[in-house]
């Protein structure tokens, strides 16, 4: 299953991806900045970075508990969001190993073009 997502509120909008290095993965991720996470009860599901006038990482875990003791069927997954303020950029590029990043002046959708001149 593709996921896409779509941040409307930009002069420029788009996708990005990232590779983590060598040993490094989603849950190391989580686990350098929730110092209680656990894997066993939370899986590492989304990462959003705000880079402005203050830079906040904001985590989200869908929490495994809850959903395997739940007869709700939703067409959400409830996630906990956890707000770390003020994190170093340099340190958490540091942790990737490759990030690429397409943005577009949403005239057309990025999956609609073909280059040219090859």
């Amino acid at each position: 299953m593709r996921n896409e997502l779509h941040f409307e509120n930009g002069d420029l909008t788009g996708e990005i991806s990232v590779t983590f290095k060598e040993g490094e993965t989603l849950n190391e991720l989580f686990s350098r900045y929730i110092h209680d996470f656990n894997a066993d009860r939370l899986e590492a599901y989304a990462v959003r970075l705000l880079i402005g006038k203050e830079t906040i990482l904001t985590l989200y875990a869908a929490d495994l508990r809850r959903q395997e003791n739940t007869t709700v069927i939703t067409e959400k997954i409830p996630v906990k969001k956890f707000k770390i303020p003020d994190v170093s950029l340099s340190e958490l590029v540091s942790l990737f190993g490759e990030i690429n990043l397409t943005l577009t002046n949403n005239n057309f959708p990025i999956n609609e073009m073909q280059v040219i001149n090859k």
